[in-house]
């Protein structure tokens, strides 16, 4: 009895993330094979996999890990990747937790509840990145890559240790951490830079307090760095670039910047502007109310990697406005509310206002939630039943199988991502993904 009051906290944890799994799992279970998904169960062995990172790397984009993850994903039998889908999201929850928590023994249940309404409110085009498996292993995937690799440098700083004796476990963890931020540099583009942001700035901040840097700390930092080169340098880029946005090679620098940051921050202060409020008024309470000066701090630290994140996509020839390349930056922004939490809770000024901030989270994500559910629900029904007639049609031995536009389309982005129709050539992208999987041509027929 106890043993268990003491831990009580984590029981509670535990009890919470399992309900966040068993909701996860709802949403993947209803979610079905969709775009680039179809094309990706063919890459069903090792070799496949990494031969068609390889090609991307050349041909398409750097993200070794993300597209990787993707084709993993879709290698597997779908009540399999439900499964681990959902977990990976848990999984993303805890090391957020875990970051935003000092004291690990007793984890704020304040925190936790917050946290997973700000990822069902905030996170940009949810289903995309969260449900979507090619979305998932890019983004949701390789987001708990990173933010582990941050935990790792966070955790060190917290519990104040100063392991710089260079021995056989320091040459091992070294080489485990040159390793571990190599897959962090180089899992996205702009989320890797705002990783590499934060860690510097936490490890200048160790050094400002007299806490020595370890060899690991080193390594990792150069091998987040390595990374980062990895994936900015990929020869891929150009050929996307030139693919989806061919005029933007002809931009000056200044013409770049005065195109993307309108978009950038016009959609930024439409979307994320009460994210950023939230963030100034706890972080504000922190440190005149709470004295809490050192969680002010990193939260400025994360909170400018976020805005880092977010608005380098003023170079970026494509996806400036709110879409899932946003999702790194804004997962930044999270943490940095999240940190700003007070742990502890009592009946206070400052604690009112932080729990009356919690209750409108939990009204807004629930409310989010539920029409997300039911807007899901009635898009996947219209899928799963084109599909089952194009698989009556194949075995009636039709070739080229037309279907009808879809009469729904997804009204939330828990289902937005799947109003991606067919056209009327089947040669065409996302026709072509169609052909992949269910080995006939469709294109549709008619009108909405």
């Amino acid at each position: 009895m106890r043993y268990i009051k003491k831990y009580m906290n984590w029981v509670i944890v535990s009890v919470i993330l399992l309900l966040e799994f068993c909701f996860m799992f709802v949403l993947n279970y209803l979610t079905p094979l969709v775009g680039d998904d179809l094309s990706m169960t063919k890459y069903n062995s090792l070799e496949k996999l990494i031969l068609a990172s390889e090609h991307d790397y050349f041909n398409w984009n750097g993200r070794i890990f993300g597209q990787g993850f993707a084709r993993l994903l879709n290698s597997m039998p779908k009540s399999v990747t439900d499964i681990l889908n959902s977990l990976m999201m848990v999984i993303l929850t805890l090391i957020i937790l875990l970051i935003v928590t000092k004291d690990w023994t007793k984890p704020s249940i304040l925190k936790l509840v917050s946290e997973i309404m700000l990822l069902i409110i905030a996170l940009p085009n949810f289903g995309e990145i969260v449900l979507w498996h090619a979305g998932a292993g890019n983004y949701l995937w390789v987001s708990c890559l990173v933010l582990g690799f941050i935990l790792v440098y966070k955790r060190y700083l917290d519990t104040r240790t100063a392991d710089t004796l260079i021995n056989f476990r320091q040459i091992m963890l070294a080489t485990i951490m040159l390793a571990f931020g190599g897959m962090a540099g180089w899992s996205n583009e702009n989320t890797a830079g705002g990783c590499l942001i934060i860690v510097v700035l936490l490890v200048i901040y160790q050094i400002k307090r007299d806490q020595k840097v370890t060899l690991w700390q080193i390594t990792g930092l150069l091998g987040n760095l390595i990374g980062v080169i990895f994936i900015a340098k990929a020869p891929g880029n150009l050929v996307r670039t030139k693919a989806g946005n061919p005029e933007y090679l002809q931009y000056s620098l200044i013409k770049k910047f005065t195109i993307g940051f309108d978009k950038v921050s016009t959609d930024f202060v439409a979307h994320y502007l009460v994210l950023v409020i939230t963030i100034c008024i706890l972080a504000s309470l922190a440190y005149f109310y709470y004295q809490d000066i050192e969680a002010t701090l990193i939260t400025t630290f994360i909170t400018i990697s976020g805005f880092a994140t977010i608005f380098v996509l003023v170079f970026s020839p494509v996806m400036q406005q709110v879409s899932r390349s946003w999702t790194g930056g804004i997962l930044y922004l999270i943490i940095a509310l999240l940190i700003v939490i007070p742990e502890r809770f009592d009946v206070t000024i400052g604690n009112v206002v932080v729990t009356n901030m919690v209750l409108v989270l939990v009204l807004l994500g629930s409310f989010k939630s539920i029409n997300g559910v039911i807007d899901l629900k009635l898009m996947s029904n219209q899928i799963n039943a084109r599909y089952q007639y194009i698989d009556q049609q194949k075995l009636k031995g039709n070739k080229i199988v037309l279907v009808k536009p879809y009469q729904y389309l997804g009204k939330t982005d828990f289902a937005q991502f799947m109003n991606w129709d067919v056209g009327t050539d089947p040669d065409k992208t996302p026709n072509f993904h169609y052909y992949d999987y269910f080995g006939v041509k469709v294109k549709t027929k008619g009108n909405r």
